[in-house]
């Protein structure tokens, strides 16, 4: 968001700002919203609930789903910025 001079706190102001800007709007894919707000919700697990390891399966499927989202956003930041 640095590019549009916008600033947030917490990551969820960052991800709301996303979904309604960018995928709402439709610039991305609406599986990317729920790619991100899965992404969010594990980092919330490991970081805040005792015990919580996710498993290798859900780790390994969303580094799949990430990387296809920074392709599309790398395409995306060079189409409109360069």
């Amino acid at each position: 968001m640095a590019l549009e001079k916008t600033d947030f706190k917490k990551h969820s102001a960052v991800i709301s700002y996303f979904n309604k800007n960018y995928i709402m709007t439709n610039i991305f894919d609406k599986s990317y919203g729920k790619i991100i707000n899965n992404a969010f919700e594990i980092r919330q697990k490991s970081d805040y609930e005792d015990f919580y390891i996710v498993n290798k399966e859900t780790t390994k499927e969303l580094l799949e789903n990430i990387e296809k989202f920074i392709i599309d956003l790398e395409r995306y930041l060079q189409s409109k910025y360069s």
